[in-house]
């Protein structure tokens, strides 16, 4: 079992993390890194291994992503970065079926999650306490101090 951290920059202490536990269950396991310039990345530095991924917008990025992932057995992908999110859950079947999952949220809640007010109603519906929001018509300086 070999997992990937995808964009993972400067998140050294997440590699360090992920090695420390992967290596209780799996001694063999290694965990990777992806980045779009590795030798700039110190996670990339302390990981197990590196690559070099396009960025996740350009039309190449699943390809090289999977015959990456598949040369070095890789079963799990932990992305870090929130523009990875959506093209990762929409492509989640293809990855999957070449033996990568993907841990993300579906395609419509990470939806949810990039729209600020679709994702208040979400919270609010499954009684999660958010923040009182104020459109531009109702706000002044004082309103946040009043109480309901």
């Amino acid at each position: 079992m070999n997992i990937l951290i995808s964009s993972a920059g400067r998140r050294v202490s997440l590699v360090r993390a992920f090695q420390k536990e992967l290596k209780k269950l799996y001694p063999e396991g290694k965990v990777y890194a992806s980045d779009a310039d590795p030798t700039l990345s110190g996670a990339c530095q302390i990981a197990d291994g590196y690559f070099k991924v396009p960025f996740v917008t350009h039309p190449d990025y699943f390809n090289v992503l999977i015959k990456e992932c598949k040369s070095r057995n890789i079963g799990l992908l932990i992305p870090t970065i929130d523009t990875e999110l959506l093209p990762l859950a929409q492509n989640r079947l293809l990855l999957e079926k070449n033996g990568i999952v993907p841990v993300v949220a579906s395609t419509d809640f990470v939806g949810k999650c990039r729209d600020k007010r679709q994702i208040h109603k979400f919270f609010e519906e499954h009684n999660v306490a958010v923040a009182k929001e104020f459109t531009k018509k109702d706000y002044t300086p004082t309103s946040i101090y009043q109480t309901n």
